[in-house]
């Protein structure tokens, strides 16, 4: 790619001012190192010469999680990393007008000081040729969760990596950063908490948009609008849905009200009655960190048969603060829920919880039935054992079979592992369900 010819001058424009300043949430230089150090002793013990990271907009930009983990880049246009045992590391991402100056210039503190604007794979096999990696052993990192569990990478990346470097040996490194990430760090927790203040912001937007008139696109947009004005990063992922439960249409329709529903299937401009139950579960994002938070909210007098689930959530909610200690297993939580939701005679859509930090589902997640193993729930999983400081988003999406299969409800919270039990990073008011429906 030829750069225009303003290009190469703005660094002497630049070199004249100070840059003005960005205001946005970026962790330590000293967290970078910690990070960059543990990194580098796995590619130690990995004989690994140097990373290519490669990042994409795939699900909602998490497939950018990696890359955001190791240079605090976030971007919804993807980017690629070259990141070397020995040396600094390079970026590229975004046309030759976006930098003019970049602005991760701009924000003080920031990690990574070689950023280029994009220049397809060529740029990655230029960088690796000028630290003499051509022939070296190289770990390819995309994205993959626990939902997605194969390494989601662009083919034509790979290929022509392969094709350029046919000296070089190619390994799938992605796990690497799945490990790490599953800990979090002082300041990882501390921007998740932050991201959990914000969702708490938004359920209470939500309680106080929800009105007989309003749309569900006001709501979503109220939701949203309280995400940015506090300091969050604009974000797709909110599943909500909406739908009559009592009066005139309350028996009317097959309501579809065990989980919220995904874009473009939510944020309609169907208006709300009094008689309607949303359920929703969103994303809050803080410096790319997700606070994981579900919800349910009725306008008016809500039927017995919720207050029934949503006292049966409120109870599994609870439990969690004595169950995420270090050390437990992970099926004896995830069995505690479900025995107690049978127990009540209450079915579930989800009942457990996955890891949640720069993306979702994290590992490890447990989520359906031990015996169904699904992706969401693979087995072996339950013999896995907490550690502190790991963060998992609690999924309580309960039913009664004997009343409406197609009526439920929705709660959930953020937890984080530690000695004492869990705290709740999210703190939902566990209180509010019913709002005045005018």
């Amino acid at each position: 790619m030829k750069n225009p010819a303003w290009y190469a001058e703005r660094e002497q424009l630049f070199s004249k001012k100070e840059l003005l300043p960005l205001t946005v949430p970026i962790q330590s230089l000293e967290e970078r190192d910690r990070r960059w150090a543990a990194l580098r002793e796995k590619m130690h013990l990995h004989a690994l010469d140097a990373l290519v990271l490669a990042g994409t907009d795939f699900n909602a930009s998490m497939g950018m999680a990696n890359i955001r983990y190791v240079t605090q880049i976030g971007t919804m246009l993807g980017a690629y990393v070259v990141f070397p045992r020995v040396g600094d590391p390079t970026v590229f991402y975004g046309a030759p007008h976006m930098h003019l100056p970049g602005p991760w210039q701009q924000v003080p503190g920031h990690w990574v000081e070689d950023v280029r604007p994009m220049n397809g794979v060529q740029g990655v096999l230029d960088v690796l040729a000028q630290h003499g990696l051509g022939e070296g052993r190289l770990g390819y990192v995309g994205y993959r969760d626990m939902l997605v569990p194969e390494t989601q990478i662009p083919a034509f990346f790979l290929d022509q990596l392969r094709r350029d470097l046919p000296r070089a040996t190619l390994t799938d490194a992605t796990p690497l950063l799945d490990e790490m990430r599953s800990v979090k760090s002082d300041e990882e927790i501390r921007f998740l908490r932050r991201a959990g203040e914000i969702a708490r912001k938004r359920i209470q937007r939500l309680a106080v948009t929800a009105r007989e008139g309003a749309t569900e696109a006001d709501v979503w947009a109220a939701m949203e609008h309280e995400m940015i004005v506090n300091g969050g990063e604009p974000s797709s992922f909110t599943m909500l849905s909406s739908g009559p439960v009592t009066g005139p249409d309350g028996e009317r329709y097959v309501a579809g009200l065990l989980h919220g529903a995904e874009v473009p299937f939510t944020a309609t401009m169907r208006r709300l009655t009094e008689g309607d139950l949303i359920v929703c579960e969103f994303h809050t994002s803080y410096g790319g960190y997700l606070a994981a938070t579900e919800f349910s909210v009725f306008l008016g007098e809500a039927p017995p048969e919720l207050h029934r689930l949503h006292q049966a959530g409120v109870h599994v909610i609870r439990m969690a603060r004595d169950l995420f200690v270090p050390g437990r297993p992970l099926r004896e939580i995830y069995t505690a829920f479900h025995d107690y939701a049978a127990g009540e005679g209450i079915d579930f859509v989800e009942l457990g919880f996955h890891g949640h930090g720069l993306s979702s589902p994290e590992f490890p997640a447990v989520v359906y039935r031990e015996t169904e193993g699904q992706l969401l729930n693979r087995r072996g999983l339950g013999d896995v054992r907490l550690r502190e400081n790991m963060v998992f988003g609690l999924n309580v999406d309960l039913h009664d079979p004997l009343w409406r299969k197609d009526v439920g409800l929705m709660i959930g919270d953020m937890v984080r592992v530690t000695p004492d039990g869990a705290e709740y990073l999210c703190d939902i008011p566990l209180d509010l369900f019913e709002v005045p429906a005018r």
